[in-house]
């Protein structure tokens, strides 16, 4: 989908500096890395960013998005392009047939890629390939999990962030099969008109994302172009995953905002998923509530502990912010940045005991974010 419009409110919150903003294309394979390393020998910890976005927009360079917090407190920073919306995510039986069967989650293969290639070549910026560790916030928490529901990442990442997405029995998870997706993706591409996959393929990038723009509006805004369930690369849905014990056994960070989306429903699907860790012997889980309310905007917009918001605060970018962030907002900054840094580095948010931020054993251990 397009960069939003610049009055829009996700404009003004989000897409506001036009330095920050990409145009869209499916060339997007790319990685962004900040590191903190003088040798290519210090063996440093690395985070591995995939933005959100819905699975239709977003970069990782976002004007939220900075590594130099992280480099501060000797942490290497890569942020991950991949492919979205009908690039990154269409079905159809013609590419399953050309596939071996298999369509769909290019966007999703892209990031194995990502951390493919994190695992070949960070060691030559200072990082250690064997302390990786992927976060990701909404569409990118739920790639997240997708990454370590997957038995195709073995070894790729040793724990898991996963900010307002994901979860277990959760309103923001996956679950759509192959087939059903394959008919949305026959849908699509009857109402483009063309014949065959060759013709589909001649058709314009920016004419292709208008086209998908206007068959999701279509539908309310429906999100159609999504992950699936292909029974390879996702062998069933993450719950189902979760239930048969076959997702990665690795430390994680999880959480959302008092004001998220689906707000309830998916903060105890945060909680049931550290929960059901728990209860099946596997590594410690941590769970947050963001609470914070950032001061509000002169327009009014994103009002409380919205969506998105301890973006500012984790990356310590309230500085570029569209609002008026004052000492406290600054001071909680600096404490979630060490907390997402020591979980990279140790595998632990609170790892000398000083935060009182325990292991997810009952709702008493979800840690809240906030500051007066």
């Amino acid at each position: 989908m397009k960069n939003p419009e610049p009055d829009s409110a996700v404009g003004k919150e989000f897409c506001f500096a036009k330095e920050y903003l990409h145009p869209r294309s499916e060339d997007s394979l790319q990685l962004h890395i900040w590191t903190p390393a003088k040798m290519t020998d210090e063996k440093l910890p690395v985070a591995v960013w995939i933005h959100g976005g819905g699975f239709q927009k977003g970069y990782g360079t976002e004007v939220e998005i900075d590594g130099a917090g992280f480099c501060k407190r000797g942490v290497i920073l890569v942020s991950v392009e991949y492919r979205m919306a009908a690039f990154g995510f269409l079905c159809h039986p013609w590419l399953a047939k050309e596939q071996g069967g298999i369509c769909g989650n290019y966007g999703i293969w892209d990031q194995i890629e990502a951390l493919k290639w994190v695992k070949q070549y960070i060691a030559d910026f200072g990082g250690d390939p064997d302390k990786v560790t992927i976060i990701g916030q909404s569409a990118g928490a739920m790639s997240v999990q997708i990454l370590a529901s997957s038995p195709l990442t073995t070894g790729l990442f040793r724990g898991a962030v996963m900010q307002s997405g994901g979860g277990y029995e959760s309103p923001l998870t996956i679950g759509t099969v192959q087939n059903a997706a394959e008919k949305i993706g026959e849908q699509f591409v009857e109402e483009l008109g063309v014949k065959s996959l060759k013709e589909l393929r001649q058709i314009p990038a920016e004419t292709l994302c208008q086209a998908a723009d206007a068959f999701q509006m279509k539908y309310q805004g429906k999100l159609l172009f999504t992950p699936v369930v292909d029974g390879w690369l996702l062998p069933g849905t993450l719950d189902e995953i979760i239930r048969n014990n076959q997702y990665a056994d690795i430390p994680y960070l999880v959480g959302s905002n008092a004001d998220d989306m689906c707000t309830e429903d998916l903060a105890k699907g945060m909680e049931k998923f550290a929960s059901k860790a728990e209860e099946l012997g596997r590594k410690p889980v941590w769970v947050y509530r963001f609470k914070q309310v950032p001061p509000a905007n002169q327009e009014g917009m994103y009002q409380g502990s919205y969506h998105s918001a301890e973006l500012w605060y984790v990356f310590e970018t309230c500085e570029r912010g569209s609002r008026p962030f004052g000492k406290a907002d600054y001071r909680l900054s600096k404490r979630m940045a060490d907390c997402w840094c020591d979980f990279v580095t140790f595998g632990n948010p609170d790892p000398d005991g000083n935060r009182g931020w325990s292991a997810y054993k009952n709702e008493k251990d979800v840690f809240p974010f906030v500051e007066k």
